[in-house]
């Protein structure tokens, strides 16, 4: 019957139960208004979310995906072609 209505097995799905907070300060850029090429995506034949901005010049770029097998969500920052161009506090 559960497999009938959708729910499926639990052991399969997960739980969701968050581990913490994380906070990521990008100091001026947070408030710079001097942001183009913004740009939000999902792509489902990767599952990949994706964020993308340019400011001063500098391309950034933040890619996100979850693995339930793996028990992991991943955030990967990079700055395509403006190596050393990350400024970010934990």
């Amino acid at each position: 019957m559960k497999r009938r209505c959708g729910r499926g097995d639990p052991q399969k799905r997960g739980a969701y139960q968050n581990f913490g907070d994380l906070y990521l300060d990008f100091g001026r850029q947070a408030s710079e208004g001097n942001v183009t090429d913004y740009r939000r995506e999902l792509s489902l034949d990767s599952a990949i979310g994706a964020v993308s901005y340019q400011l001063d010049g500098v391309k950034y770029l933040r890619e996100y995906f979850a693995s339930n097998p793996d028990s992991v969500i991943v955030m990967r920052l990079t700055t395509p072609g403006n190596k050393g161009k990350l400024d970010f506090s934990v």
